[in-house]
């Protein structure tokens, strides 16, 4: 379970760190309101946090995704070789999305509607870690809850005919 808990941690710490940069992204945003959109808003972007922006070209829209650089994970313990066992988490992109009319029709940056967004998504992220610690806190529960549910899917599944499961779709 020490991999696991180091996992969820970085995971918690990667949520907190987008959702601490977003209001710096947000006031490099604001710098390039009302300019014609290209690279350097990205690139003046990249110097807070490690992100991508690409333009669509429906909409008058960009889509962002921030990256997370530390991803990796150690176990304290070494295997029979002499190595720690590695691993990482599962997602490794903080998604913002598509940002709708991200600039005019003269191809001028709206800040505040790429703003919007950020902020939006920095709140979504923060609300995540809280909601995972707090279940983190009740593993043990949220576990046997799961053992639960599994024991009672098979019990279902062995009781009654497959055919009586796929005619009445009782898929469990």
């Amino acid at each position: 379970m020490e991999m696991e808990m180091k996992l969820i941690q970085k995971e918690i710490k990667a949520k907190r760190d987008f959702a601490n940069v977003a209001e710096k992204l947000c006031e490099v945003v604001q710098k390039f309101n009302g300019k014609v959109f290209n690279k350097r808003l990205e690139t003046a972007m990249r110097e807070v946090y490690p992100i991508k922006i690409e333009q669509e070209y429906f909409w008058k829209s960009i889509s962002i995704t921030g990256y997370i650089e530390d991803r990796m994970v150690q176990s304290d313990d070494v295997d029979k070789f002499g190595y720690h066992n590695t691993a990482y988490i599962k997602d490794c992109h903080i998604y913002v999305g598509i940002i709708r009319d991200a600039y005019d029709d003269d191809k001028r940056i709206v800040a505040d509607n790429i703003c919007e967004k950020i902020r939006s998504t920095a709140e979504y992220e923060r609300k995540m870690a809280d909601k995972i610690e707090e279940q983190i806190a009740r593993i043990d529960e949220i576990k046997a809850d799961c053992k639960r549910i599994r024991e009672e899917r098979n019990r279902f599944n062995h009781e009654v005919a497959s055919q009586i499961i796929q005619y009445f779709n009782l898929e469990v």
